[in-house]
């Protein structure tokens, strides 16, 4: 080492040195200044002037502090004390023998703090630590107690069953990384070991400040003042030993083996409480763990006993003093308690139990990003298997290729989530009569339809038995559109309803004339039947992330309702629709959904042409399969119509293209499904001429749907519904 005369290299000492010859706003007088070259440091020896020390600090801070400044090429600066009675406070480092003392002046980690440090910041950061801590605010409440152990010798990641005190066993095994991994009980990993858990606790209190770093069992023991702690550990060690009395345990563990316990790994836990000195009172625990180099039966050494293999008792022993130990930075697991708090899910939390239909590119976005944040208790039903070209979009690999789905799925989420709920089903949901599906089906909290097939989703809201909400969910062909529908928690209006009225919606405006469009295909096997669309995995990311945020919403409202996202390049835009109520008959063996916003239209429009008659053109759609229609919209009388008022005679002008248009807008499913018309009088009932035109409905109708139907609005909101299958005699009416 030798004093440099030269001008110093290091532009901070540099700095450091200009602003104290400055003299304002910070003075100190520079007593020596030292540079190596191998490793090149400069070292500032200084009488450092603590600027806006309180008169009467808290913490023994003199107004003139003597430092040690150390500066190097490529590192953060590093500041000593040099008084040899420095107070013992928060936030300052020791060496392992306590003798070298050093100033945490920043909570910021080295990479980051680099990109700020110069002379002016550094001398900012230690004068604001002295003045901090003259005050003792220099640590926050909810920080551990400073300064931590320096350093690591390795890392455990420990369940949240881990931190219950009554758990004296738990099963951990090393990766190849040597971390420590804590697993499951009942995991038959054969490298895995049984550690026996130590417990210590320290009292709360403000001075459980650290130190120096204990390397040995006995150092740690008493490094602290309570006179209590080795009894403590005396006790733990013989409470390990007494397991051998709980026959259950003993043979689980040990398989009732004294070797075996003998031989067993041990920890030690130290809970070191975090006491606000302003209340008064404890925040919370800091949690440091320590292994054990040497087994059981040393622990019992120390404590003084050794086990008689003959007598089978412990016997008093005086011997072995001490053993080594190892710091490990305790991690915790990632459970869906800590997952929830880390995508900030509001404590009040309640699990939601869903089964979701369907996990292929969608609905494993969806699931993943739930899992990732501990929200739900799972059951996936889906019979398909992962193939190649599903990699494009889905959330498995190479691993999962050939294998079912939901299977994958469920193993997936468990090596993500420790203790995630999940169930896989390899079923299809048109099998929903299955033992297996009816239960996971009937007690869920939603059913979560990702199945992309209308017949799916209408099984899940008509056919299936249960008290959960249906959501469903769908992307466009060209994933531009993505809509969800969601049923009011009462199930007043069902999936079936809202998909009607999200038909209505595509043919309303422009907005979504394209919603139908068709995407470019690819074929992905020899087969013709083998075909995918082209659509990028953004967009699926993208709308996964949308539903599941959703998801997680869903409690927030009791209400049915739609919400279509337009998806481009630079923007989404979200459009969101309440539900429109429907009044349901049922005649003979059919069931008429009519929605009431276009009963309404009706009875409008007949006000507004009155005493003239009116009408125009039903427009619906027919589930063959239930016998159920739904009467959605109208095309209100073309302009060529003629009323009078003891007639209407529906005209056709631009009808044929509206109809066109329609059944584009909606992919074919709305179309014709009858007539209205309005009556001057209360009266609703059939005419012969009515009788007639159902008839010919009928007779139009049936290659569509097997049913004809006619609405008739009468005065004072009177209206019936007619129909007529192609296999009746005879109209059959029922007034709404």
């Amino acid at each position: 080492m030798e004093k440099c005369n030269t001008m110093i290299s290091n532009k901070i000492t540099s700095q450091v040195l200009a602003l104290f010859k400055q003299g304002y706003p910070f003075r100190a007088t520079v007593r020596e200044v030292y540079c190596t070259d191998s490793p090149p440091i400069d070292t500032l020896f200084i009488d450092f002037e603590v600027v806006g020390r309180c008169q009467n600090p808290v913490f023994d801070i003199k107004p003139i502090e003597p430092i040690r400044i150390e500066i190097y090429e490529n590192k953060i600066p590093r500041v000593f004390v040099m008084r040899e009675n420095f107070p013992s406070v928060p936030h300052l480092m020791c060496s392992a023998d306590g003798k070298t003392k050093f100033l945490c002046y920043s909570d910021v980690v080295d990479e980051e703090l680099r990109l700020r440090m110069n002379g002016r910041f550094l001398v900012e950061c230690i004068n604001k630590w002295f003045v901090k801590t003259a005050r003792n605010e220099l640590h926050h409440p909810d920080q551990p107690l400073e300064p931590f152990f320096l350093g690591h010798d390795g890392v455990i990641i420990a369940k949240s069953n881990f931190m219950s005190a009554d758990r004296m066993f738990n099963k951990f095994v090393k990766n190849e990384n040597g971390v420590l991994l804590q697993i499951d009980d009942n995991d038959k990993n054969r490298n895995a070991n049984w550690y026996a858990s130590l417990w210590l606790w320290l009292p709360a209190s403000a001075n459980n400040i650290i130190r120096k770093i204990p390397n040995t069992l006995i150092g740690l023991l008493g490094m602290f003042s309570n006179e209590e702690m080795l009894k403590i550990f005396q006790k733990q060690v013989l409470a390990i030993w007494t397991v051998r009395t709980n026959p259950k345990i003993f043979l689980e563990i040990f398989n009732q083996s004294i070797k075996s316990l003998l031989d067993c790994k041990c920890i030690v836990t130290l809970h070191i409480p975090l006491y606000d000195t302003k209340n008064a009172e404890m925040r919370k625990q800091d949690i440091r763990i320590f292994s054990l180099s040497e087994p059981l039966s040393q622990l019992l050494e120390i404590i003084g006993y050794r086990y008689n293999s003959k007598s089978k008792k412990l016997e008093p022993f005086t011997g072995n003093t001490d053993i080594p130990i190892k710091h490990l930075l305790l991690h915790g697991a990632f459970e869906s308690i800590f997952a929830r708090q880390l995508n900030g899910i509001d404590d009040s939390y309640e699990a939601t139990r869903i089964t979701i239909i369907g996990v292929g590119a969608l609905g494993s976005q969806i699931f993943t990003n739930c899992i990732r944040a501990g929200f739900g208790k799972w059951t996936l039903i889906d019979n398909d298997a992962i193939w190649p070209h599903n990699l494009a979009r889905h959330s498995l690999g190479q691993s999962s290729i050939g294998k079912f789905k939901s299977l994958e799925l469920a193993e997936y989420a468990k090596a993500v989530l420790a203790d995630v709920d999940v169930s896989p089903i390899v079923e299809n949901i048109f099998n929903h009569n299955t033992s297996e599906v009816t239960t996971a089906l009937g007690g869920a909290d939603i059913i979560l339809d990702v199945s992309t097939s209308i017949a799916a989703e209408r099984v899940i809201a008509l056919d299936v038995e249960s008290q959960a909400r249906r959501i469903s969910v769908f992307l466009n062909q060209v994933g531009t559109f993505l809509t969800m529908l969601i049923e009011d928690t009462e199930r007043s209006i069902t999936l079936d309803l809202l998909e009607m009225q999200s038909y209505k919606i595509l043919c309303s405006g422009e907005a979504y004339v394209n919603y139908f469009e068709i995407a470019d295909s690819l074929a992905y096997s020899a087969s013709c039947r083998d075909i995918t669309s082209k659509i990028s995995q953004d967009v699926i990311d993208i709308s996964g992330a949308i539903v599941s945020r959703e998801i997680k919403k869903h409690k927030l409202s009791h209400g049915a309702n739609i919400s279509i996202w337009k998806i481009s390049n630079d923007k989404i835009i979200a459009q969101r629709y309440f539900a429109e109520t429907w009044t349901v008959v049922t005649i003979d063996e059919w069931q008429i959904c009519i929605n009431n916003s276009l009963v309404e239209d009706m009875m409008t429009k007949r006000q507004e042409r009155s005493p003239n008659e009116t009408g125009g053109v039903l427009i619906g759609s027919c589930d063959s399969l239930r016998n159920k229609l739904y009467i959605v919209d109208m095309i209100f009388a073309p302009s060529d119509s003629i009323e009078s008022p003891n007639s209407f005679i529906r005209g056709s002008d631009f009808l044929p293209e509206k109809m066109i248009e329609i059944s584009n807008r909606t992919h074919n499913s709305l179309y014709y499904v009858g007539e209205w018309h309005s009556h001057p009088t209360r009266s609703t009932s059939m005419s012969n001429n009515d009788k007639i035109l159902l008839s010919v409905v009928t007779e139009w109708c049936e290659a569509d749907s097997g049913i004809g139907c006619i609405v008739i609005v009468g005065a004072d909101n009177a209206c019936s519904v007619h129909i007529q299958t192609s296999l009746s005699e005879n109209p059959l009416s029922k007034l709404l």
